[in-house]
């Protein structure tokens, strides 16, 4: 890959600035996803596209765009850990669809750039990652915004007034 190799989050989010059209896939690399589809593992089904996750926040979102990406880096990031030849990689492409875990899937993709592996810089500290983030993916939004807060769990089912849902 012929490309620059990604060493801090802030370039990360020049990039997408500049290019909000941009995606992570989590892989062996470009060189080994050119000429197929992902795999959905759970049905055996080859998929039409690389299964990737957007870098451009959703409208709604509210956080700093660092939040996003950083949330976005870390959702498969236990396939670089269960496998070290996979790691994060930027791609641009034409979106066709969804996979059954509803990420976008992506035709015509043209790599970006790879993160780097090993020690990268965020928010002016060494952070040793597979790819630009902490090596432990933060498991709730309490950890990742410092908040104090364990998750989304609801002690005694969600709230029917906000989603619709019967309480429990």
């Amino acid at each position: 890959m012929d490309v620059p190799t990604l060493q801090a989050l802030e370039e990360l989010e020049a990039l997408v600035g500049a290019s909000p059209d941009l995606h992570v896939r989590y892989s062996e690399g470009w060189e080994e996803d050119r000429d197929g589809g992902s795999m959905d593992t759970a049905s055996g089904i080859e998929l039409p596209g690389l299964s990737v996750n957007p870098l451009c926040p959703e409208a709604w979102w509210s956080r700093p765009l660092d939040d996003w990406l950083v949330r976005q880096w870390c959702q498969y990031k236990h396939l670089g850990e269960k496998n070290p030849k996979r790691f994060a990689w930027v791609a641009r492409g034409i979106s066709i669809g969804r996979e059954p875990d509803c990420e976008p899937l992506l035709v015509q993709v043209d790599p970006r750039c790879p993160a780097l592996r090993g020690t990268a810089r965020r928010g002016g500290k060494n952070a040793t990652a597979n790819a630009l983030m902490p090596r432990k993916a933060p498991k709730t939004e309490g950890e990742l915004h410092g908040t104090g807060r364990t998750g989304t769990q609801f002690p005694s089912g969600p709230p029917s007034r906000d989603i619709g849902w019967p309480h429990g």
